[in-house]
């Protein structure tokens, strides 16, 4: 909602919302900021974020050597 995001709101021609609109048959998603969201506030911007459970794997984990 460019109400909430502001100057920072994304811009889109009639051609990017003719291809937006069109069927697809891949989905390919960056991820720049791991982490689960719930789309559960009330609060804006209408979501909150679900921090980690520090138990999970990550890549601090120490890796298992073998001695020659």
């Amino acid at each position: 909602n460019a109400k909430e995001t502001g100057k920072d709101a994304p811009k889109f021609t009639d051609e990017d919302l003719k291809i937006i609109a069109s069927s697809l048959d891949f989905v390919g998603i960056n991820v720049y900021k791991p982490a689960f969201y719930a789309l559960v506030s009330d609060q804006a911007p209408g979501w909150r974020e679900i921090p980690f459970v520090k138990t999970h794997p990550n890549s601090d984990q120490v890796s298992a050597t073998v001695a020659a």
